[in-house]
C-alpha cells in the first residue's frame, strides 16, 4: 500500500457543513475542482500513461469520457498541450463555454448507447470518477468494450477512481451506509471490487490489450493528514452535500441530515482515508 500523501494545499481549509447552502451547480464545480487538484497533487501529473511526448503531436487525439460540466481535466490539458486535439463526451448537455482553446470540443453522448466515434479514433482514451454510474454487467458488456473499440492500436486507455473507502468516524459510517443504499436503488453493488478485479478481467477479456498497469494513492481525510487531509475533508463534505437531495428521502429528514453533516465536519481526527487507483494499458497493434 502506498504511503499517505501529505501534500500541502495552497490555502487554509475550513471544513464546514454550511457549504450546503452553495448553489448546486457551483458546488459541483468546486467539488470537481477540489478533486482534480487532489489527484494532481497525489500523482504530480494529470495522467500516468507514457504519452507526454506524444501529446506534442498535432495529430494526437484525446477522448475524455464522462467529462462532466466542469471538465477540469480537459480544460487544463488542452491548454498545456495546444498541439493535440481534445474531445469531451458526457450525457449532460451543459459544457464549459468560456475557454479560448481551439483544440477542444465537446459532444453529448451515452457510452451505454455506444460512443459516437469510429473504431480506432483516439490515441488516448481517458475516464475517471464514473465507477458508481454503471453496474458490473454494464462495465463488462459495454463500457470497457467501447473504450477499447475507439482507442487506436498502440494507443493508451486510462481510468481513475476510488478503489476503497475507509470512513471510520460514526457520522461518516452512517453517510457511507446511505450512499450504499442509494447505489442499491440504482442496481449497483458498493461491494463489487471493480477497480481491484473487475476492470482488469474485462480489459483482458477483449483480447486486444497487452500488459495492464496499476498505481494507487492513499488520501487521508481530516486533521491527521495535515493540510492535504483538510482539503480531502472539505471535498468529502461537499460530496455528501451534493447528494443531499437523494439521501434525505431515503432515511431521514432534512434537519437530521444537516446535523449529520455538521457532525461529519467535526469528527476529523479519526484516521479515515480513501484509496484512489489508476489503471492504464496499451491496445495491441
Amino acid at each position: 500500500m502506498s504511503q499517505v500523501q501529505k501534500l500541502l494545499s495552497k490555502n487554509e481549509i475550513s471544513a464546514k457543513a454550511g457549504n450546503c447552502l452553495t448553489k448546486s451547480n457551483e458546488m459541483m464545480f468546486n467539488q470537481s475542482g477540489l478533486l482534480h487538484e487532489m489527484m494532481k497533487q497525489c500523482w504530480g501529473a494529470n495522467f500516468v500513461s507514457p504519452i507526454e511526448q506524444e501529446l506534442k503531436r498535432e495529430d494526437f487525439k484525446v477522448l475524455d469520457v464522462g467529462c462532466g460540466s466542469s471538465s477540469m481535466w480537459l480544460l487544463q490539458l488542452s491548454e498545456d498541450y495546444p498541439s493535440a486535439k481534445f474531445v469531451g463526451l458526457d450525457k449532460i448537455s451543459k459544457f464549459p463555454k468560456d475557454f479560448s482553446q481551439n483544440n477542444l470540443q465537446f459532444t453529448q453522448g451515452d457510452i451505454l448507447e455506444g460512443l459516437p466515434f469510429e473504431d480506432d479514433s483516439f490515441d488516448f482514451v481517458h475516464m475517471r470518477f464514473v465507477l458508481m454510474e454503471f453496474t458490473e454487467e454494464q462495465w463488462e458488456e459495454k463500457v470497457i468494450k467501447e473504450l477499447v473499440r475507439v482507442c487506436k492500436p498502440n494507443g493508451w486507455i486510462e481510468l481513475l477512481d476510488i478503489e476503497e473507502t475507509k470512513l471510520v468516524s460514526p457520522s461518516s459510517k452512517r453517510l457511507l451506509a446511505l450512499f450504499g443504499e442509494y447505489l442499491e436503488c440504482k442496481g449497483i453493488s458498493s461491494s463489487d471490487n471493480i477497480m481491484t478485479e473487475g476492470i482488469f478481467d474485462f480489459l483482458d477479456a477483449t483480447n486486444l490489450i497487452g500488459r495492464i498497469y496499476s498505481d494507487e494513492r492513499l488520501v487521508p481525510i481530516g486533521n491527521w493528514g495535515g493540510d492535504f487531509g483538510k482539503l480531502a475533508l472539505k471535498w468529502s463534505i461537499m460530496m455528501f452535500c451534493s447528494l443531499k437531495k437523494v439521501f434525505v428521502p431515503l432515511r431521514m429528514s432534512e434537519g437530521e441530515y444537516e446535523r449529520l453533516l455538521n457532525q461529519h465536519s467535526m469528527e476529523n481526527d479519526y484516521h479515515s482515508y480513501l484509496i484512489f487507483r489508476r489503471i492504464y494499458c496499451q491496445k495491441n497493434f
